[in-house]
């Protein structure tokens, strides 16, 4: 059971990393959509995102499955449109 706690709470552990990185991810789309508004910039940028989707991609490993991968940026995509969108 220790074997199992201890697995546990390093699971929560990178959790919390994952937490505090999408805080600074879109915190960061914050910073993003001002630097846009003020360059008169669309918030959808179809090249940045083929940029951004070629290098989740090419980050595949056994464990990390592209299909995974893709749906997880999908929901970061949108979620740092609507950021960009509301500010």
């Amino acid at each position: 059971m220790d074997k199992l706690e201890q697995l546990r709470r390093e699971i929560s552990d990178c959790d919390a990393s994952i937490l505090k990185i999408l805080k600074k991810r879109f915190e960061l789309c914050l910073d993003v959509a001002k630097l846009k508004k003020k360059l008169k910039i669309d918030v959808f940028q179809a090249e940045r995102e083929k940029e951004v989707k070629e290098f989740w991609k090419s980050k595949k490993e056994k464990v990390l499955r592209e299909e995974f991968l893709m749906e997880l940026l999908d929901l970061l995509l949108k979620e740092s449109k609507e950021i960009q969108k509301s500010s």
